[in-house]
């Protein structure tokens, strides 16, 4: 419901969306090759943490449509228990991966492949020592383990790298497989 016409109660603006609506009146100026003055650029608020956080995640982050490198690095699934420690009574069966529930913002997620979290270890030293990027050396993993099996069934199917970090000793990975139901992984695709 609105104010009456004529009101005296004007409604609260947020700070954030002043700074917002200086922003795009910037970008529209900045669009139109008008000259911006310095001083008026100094009074929006930078959160640096949010721009560092942004830039570490598009160094971790690939395209998994994009052919990134076709070297096979030997790598191997480090297993893990379903609950991962966390119930006293837990079978001492093992698998290679877990489906993840999430959505990732990435075309035909959850409807043509399906996210799986995992651990990979890889001889980290002698391949950075040959001059491979961490990215590389994750490609290549993903390139070298959906190789496994016979052409016609593959033992973790298609598989598409996503994300990745370092541990101490493993790479920390999502991927993507065209296969729903892994044996290999816990848990089904969403």
């Amino acid at each position: 419901m609105g104010r009456p016409k004529g009101s005296k109660n004007k409604p609260k603006v947020d700070e954030n969306v002043k700074v917002a609506k200086k922003i795009v009146a910037t970008k529209k100026n900045t669009e139109n090759e008008s000259v911006v003055d310095d001083e008026e650029e100094d009074d929006y608020p930078v959160n640096t943490y949010s721009i560092e956080a942004n830039r570490l995640l598009k160094e971790k982050l690939l395209d998994p449509f994009k052919v990134i490198t076709t070297e096979k690095f030997e790598c191997e699934f480090v297993g893990f228990t379903q609950w991962h420690g966390m119930t006293k009574d837990e079978p001492p069966e093992t698998r290679e991966g877990r489906y993840s529930g999430c959505y990732f913002p990435v075309e035909g997620c959850n409807v043509n492949f399906w996210p799986v979290l995992g651990y990979i270890k890889v001889d980290f030293e002698r391949l950075r020592s040959q001059g491979f990027s961490d990215k590389v050396i994750f490609a290549g993993c993903i390139n070298h383990l959906a190789e496994i099996g016979p052409p016609k069934k593959r033992k973790y199917g298609n598989l598409l790298p996503y994300m990745f970090s370092m541990g101490e000793d493993k790479l920390i990975v999502t991927f993507f497989t065209d296969v729903r139901r892994n044996p290999h992984f816990w848990s089904e695709g969403i």
